[in-house]
């Protein structure tokens, strides 16, 4: 077998890997972003365990998703989990599987940020216990064996629950087993990935989510059209065509169930003229894995949870209909028959589906429907087997849980149309296009609405369109009130932006007896810009609330002398000229130490950034800051006049009012107002 090749930054994990397989610990984390390799690294692992004697099984949180990996693998709930279930109090359970996997089995989870304690059940089914991660590490048996676990995943992706509750979590997993737990973080994009925007975009949210600032959203695009951000007023025009170039592999990505049904509504009636039932040509969505019914095949097609195929025929069926006990009426299931063709591998298909799951408003039912199709499964094999009993045949016995696995009417399709779809169901797939509606109204200044922006672009391969992008900015929730502003004089009184408490004024001052912190720090300052301009220091004099500079150009031709005022501050509020040689030169010198803003820190720089950008077009200048805790005032000026403004934040990052305190006309507030368009 040929050894396979792996990038520079990988070659070290391995190593790491294969150390951790021969070592006592249990469970080792691997977590990386988009463009990181996890999926080589699986390949990896797989090989490493081979060259180690080691039996292994790779695991992908469902089918769809382990058809994606480059390796032959399962989906964990098959692997761990009984195909028959029981009924308790009306539940269907489906228990864990007795192991019987090697001692040194060494299980290779992927996509494990969808693997959690999150409590998952319906009223009409459970898997074990309803917590996939506790009943994952109670079938490995992992404190009881030499079976180790890989956990690997993407930390920035959507996970099932709380981020505290997945696969990646080492507090949990610590929680969770006595046994040793070892983490790496792959660090480096691989060198073919970086330059794809959809891993550039992915880098930039990372780095959100990773230090919780949520103040700052944009989407990195070029003129490829690889990524679009659609203007409100084209977005109907652009997503239909976008849509009808390729419409069986576009999908419309959205955040709830109710906009799935609502644009499934439109595709097909507004872009295909059809009515509201299922016929030929129509793109479904197929939510479990359903038994074919074609019974003339030798071997039947395994369909895959979470695929899409296109529909060749749709015939009507006998409806089942079943009494149940403690029911005043049979419940009556209406199912179709219909034949597809799988999208990802163009096998053709039948099978039956549940009419009134496609046509739902929830891609759900009730417990009635689940139940009365056990009950009828279990009647058709009782007169199967000419058993004709009052007791039910025992659930555990080999015939009957054979003739559920195969009963069509037991395992119809649960269908619903698949033009459009929720993040959550799309997560682990790749579409070829995707058209995205960015809106939701639960906030998008949030760990929950970047963590759905970031995943939304690792399900797309070539192309997505982005409806109702939102552009957040530390300006996204600013207000301006005018309220309070008045005509006033403006007056800058901070006009030297030095830090009167940088730690660097602690130092001794060896050429002039300077003694206070802050007006040693208002030396540095002035030395370190001045010496660009091949000016120096060459006097100075202290008296109270003034010093006195003499400076001169570096070869002596030029020199002046200024007196600069400072208050209680020691905020440096008037410059005085006391001679100067030519008399230019001072000018000189007073622009060049009063050009520069103090910019305390990077939020501010941002702002800063942010208010200056909006303000150049008008010829507005910014002539200085005061920095105070929660707000700055903004000291502007343009040819109209001069304005004085307060803008206030909060702890998140973001500019929440802006104030005109006073200003030399109307016409400049008027001005202002208009460029931070507010």
């Amino acid at each position: 077998m040929a050894k396979l090749e792996l990038p520079e930054s990988l070659e070290s994990v391995v190593a790491r890997v294969e150390e951790f397989l021969g070592s006592s610990k249990k469970i080792l984390i691997v977590t990386g972003m988009i463009g990181t390799g996890l999926h080589l690294l699986q390949k990896a692992m797989v090989d490493t365990s081979i060259s180690l004697s080691r039996n292994y099984s790779v695991l992908a949180p469902n089918s769809k998703i382990a058809s994606l990996y480059p390796v032959e693998s399962k989906s964990i709930y098959s692997h761990i989990f009984t195909k028959n279930y029981k009924v308790e109090k009306e539940q269907l359970i489906y228990g864990l599987n007795k192991n019987q996997d090697t001692e040194q089995q060494v299980y290779i989870v992927g996509d494990a940020h969808l693997i959690s304690d999150s409590q998952f059940e319906t009223d009409v089914f459970r898997y074990g216990s309803g917590k996939l991660l506790t009943d994952f590490l109670e079938y490995t048996e992992i404190e009881k064996t030499q079976r180790q676990v890989i956990f690997l995943g993407d930390p920035f992706q959507l996970t099932r629950g709380k981020t505290d509750e997945s696969a990646l979590c080492y507090e949990r997993l610590q929680a969770a087993i006595d046994g040793e737990i070892d983490r790496i973080n792959l660090e480096f994009i691989l060198p073919d990935q970086q330059q794809k925007l959809f891993v550039k975009n992915c880098q930039q949210i990372a780095q959100s989510i990773h230090f919780s600032r949520f103040n700052q959203l944009r989407a990195i695009a070029d003129d490829s059209n690889c990524i679009q951000i659609v203007d409100r007023d084209r977005q109907q025009e652009i997503s239909k065509a976008v849509f009808l170039e390729d419409s069986r592999f576009t999908k419309f990505i959205v955040f709830t169930n109710e906009l799935v049904n609502r644009i499934n509504h439109q595709v097909r009636q507004e872009f295909f003229g059809r009515g509201k039932e299922i016929v030929a040509g129509d793109i479904v969505h197929i939510h479990n894995s359903p038994v074919e019914v074609d019974e003339q095949k030798l071997k039947q097609t395994y369909i895959s949870n979470n695929s899409f195929a296109e529909v060749i025929e749709v015939n009507p069926n006998t409806p089942l209909i079943q009494p149940l006990k403690g029911r005043e009426q049979p419940i009556k299931i209406n199912f179709l028959r219909i034949r597809v063709r799988l999208l990802e591998n163009g096998k053709e298909v039948e099978f039956l589906c549940l009419s009134d799951y496609l046509y739902a408003e929830k891609p759900e039912f009730d417990k009635d429907t689940l139940v009365a199709m056990r009950v009828s499964a279990i009647s058709r094999f009782k007169q199967q087997q000419k058993q004709v009993r009052e007791s039910e045949e025992s659930d555990n016995s080999t015939e009957l849980a054979k003739f559920l696995r195969n009963d069509p009417y037991l395992n119809a399709a649960r269908l619903r149309f698949g033009y459009a779809l929720t993040l959550h169901r799309a997560q682990g797939q790749n579409f070829k296009t995707a058209i995205a509606n960015m809106d939701t109204d639960q906030g998008q200044t949030n760990a929950t609405y970047f963590r759905w922006v970031y995943t939304l672009f690792s399900v797309v391969q070539n192309r997505l369109v982005l409806l109702n992008f939102p552009s957040i900015t530390p300006f996204f929730k600013a207000t301006w009130n005018g309220s309070q502003g008045k005509l006033d004089s403006v007056v800058f009184k901070d006009i030297i932006a030095f830090d009167p408490e940088s730690e660097a004024g602690n130092a001794n001052i060896s050429a002039f007896p300077i003694h206070e912190k802050p007006l040693k720090n208002l030396y540095l300052h002035l030395v370190e810009i001045l010496i660009v301009h091949r000016i120096q220091v060459i006097s100075y004099k202290h008296n109270s609330y003034q010093e006195v500079y003499g400076l001169s150009s570096e070869d002596d031709t030029e020199m002046c002398s200024l007196r600069l005022h400072y208050n209680g501050k020691f905020q440096v509020t008037r410059i005085e000229t006391v001679k100067s040689e030519p008399i230019e030169f001072a000018t000189v010198v007073v622009d060049a130490i009063t050009s520069k803003l103090r910019l305390g820190n990077e939020f501010q720089q941002t702002v800063h950034d942010l208010i200056k950008a909006k303000l150049d077009p008008h010829k507005i200048v910014i002539q200085g800051i005061e920095h105070h805790d929660y707000h700055e005032i903004y000291y502007l000026k343009s040819d109209r006049g001069a304005l004085k403004m307060q803008v206030f934040y909060d702890g998140d990052g973001f500019v929440t009012q802006v104030f005109p305190i006073g200003y030399t006309n109307v016409q400049i507030a008027e001005l202002v107002h208009l460029a931070l368009e507010l």
